[in-house]
């Protein structure tokens, strides 16, 4: 899976002010780093947007009372016009930082790639066409920038005929529908993977101004109450993922949290008796695993110790 295999899809806000700085950074780092990109809504900016780094544009997504876009409709827009492999959503003011290709097999036909953020400051706007200027705030990040907790969620990476794509109608840019992108790949029982170590991705802070009848949390307002009534109280986040990337690519099994996942779905799955069984017998094959896994890094640990070098016999 390669950069230029994942369309990406945004509903960004309206390009003015310091959003449409930050805005402008984010989709031109898309396009430099090879994504296919769809911009949907109607807000201002966004066909002009579209129309700079080429683009495709959505305008007639489905809109909540308070005229936020609707995240189903956008889903579907997009999965309907994208002509590659994979889907990306990311929020609109998210850096792509770099390349990546993952040999994603292992994780079967369906699967969810998520990962953590780091928050930084940026108030100009850059220019992708001067590499200086690029490797200057890809420096920023990593010298400036902040590891967001694993709760924040800000791009989901699936294949193009994924049961992803059927979602509730959540209204973008409010709690809850995150979290249950995350919960549905454990009902599911597909994978969860964490990018974190492998991909940096860059959020761009911003203030909460745009949302009407904030109250509160200055993203709480009354469709996150609708948001919340969607996600049906469930939640997890990035702490929950079922495999990870190291740092060269490779994707690795998170034995623990695959044993939760089938024990869950050994209890409470929608499967016939004999599918949960199945379920059942992975959730001990994964805690075997887990254990042997944790014994193996003990004794690496232990090997390596000060205390061990010292009884070790001179040669």
């Amino acid at each position: 899976m390669r950069n230029d295999q994942v369309t990406l899809f945004s509903l960004p806000k309206a390009f003015t002010g310091h959003s449409g700085v930050i805005q402008r950074n984010a989709v031109r780092s898309w396009v430099h780093a090879g994504h296919p990109v769809i911009l949907l809504g109607t807000d201002e900016g966004i066909a002009e947007m579209a129309e700079e780094v080429g683009a495709t544009y959505i305008p007639d997504v489905a809109m909540s009372d308070l005229g936020t876009p609707i995240l189903s409709s956008a889903f579907q827009l997009a999965s309907a016009k994208a002509t590659t492999p994979y889907l990306g959503y990311i929020n609109g003011d998210i850096l792509i930082t770099q390349s990546f290709n993952l040999d994603v097999s292992k994780l079967g036909d369906d699967f969810l790639c998520v990962g953590r953020r780091t928050d930084v400051d940026i108030e100009w706007e850059v220019d992708f066409d001067d590499e200086h200027a690029v490797a200057k705030l890809w420096q920023i990040i990593a010298d400036q920038g902040q590891l967001h907790p694993k709760t924040g969620i800000d791009y989901f990476i699936f294949p193009q005929e994924s049961s992803l794509l059927k979602i509730p109608d959540f209204v973008v840019g409010r709690p809850g529908w995150d979290n249950w992108m995350c919960d549905r790949t454990w009902k599911l029982g597909i994978p969860m993977v964490c990018l974190t170590n492998h991909l940096t991705v860059g959020h761009q802070n911003h203030d909460y101004g745009h949302i009407k009848q904030y109250r509160g949390k200055a993203w709480d307002n009354p469709e996150t109450d609708k948001n919340r009534a969607l996600q049906d109280g469930v939640h997890r986040d990035l702490e929950d993922c079922t495999w990870r990337v190291n740092e060269t690519g490779e994707i690795l099994p998170r034995y623990r949290q695959l044993a939760r996942m089938h024990s869950r779905l050994a209890r409470f799955g929608m499967q016939g008796i004999v599918i949960r069984c199945l379920h059942g017998l992975r959730c001990g094959v994964a805690l075997l695993q887990s254990q042997l896994y944790a014994d193996v890094l003990l004794t690496v640990k232990q090997s390596r110790s000060p205390e061990s070098a010292k009884t070790q016999p001179a040669s």
